[in-house]
C-alpha cells in the first residue's frame, strides 16, 4: 500500500492539493480495509481478479480542474 499512497501523495502535492491528498490516502485506506475484510470469506480466484479503477481513485479529488490535471498525469504515465 505504501507505493500507490506515496503516488497519490506526489500527484497532490505536484498540483498543491495537499488537503486533498490526505483525503484521498484516508479514503483509500478506508476502501483497502474495507476490501480485506471482504477477502477473508471470498474465494481465491475473487481476490485474484479483485481490481482497482482509476476512477475510484479520482473520485477523492472533487474539484474538476484538478481531477483532470491529475487524470492527465496518470493517462501520460500509462503510456
Amino acid at each position: 500500500m505504501k507505493r500507490p499512497l506515496t503516488s497519490l501523495v506526489v500527484v497532490a502535492r505536484a498540483n498543491h492539493q495537499t488537503g486533498t491528498a490526505d483525503r484521498a490516502v484516508a479514503s483509500a485506506l478506508r476502501s483497502y480495509r474495507s476490501h480485506l475484510s471482504d477477502f477473508v470469506e471470498a474465494a481465491e480466484l475473487d481476490i485474484w481478479y479483485d481490481v482497482t479503477h482509476v476512477h475510484r481513485l479520482l473520485d477523492a479529488f472533487t474539484e474538476p480542474e484538478v481531477r483532470d490535471r491529475v487524470s492527465a498525469h496518470i493517462d501520460k504515465k500509462a503510456r
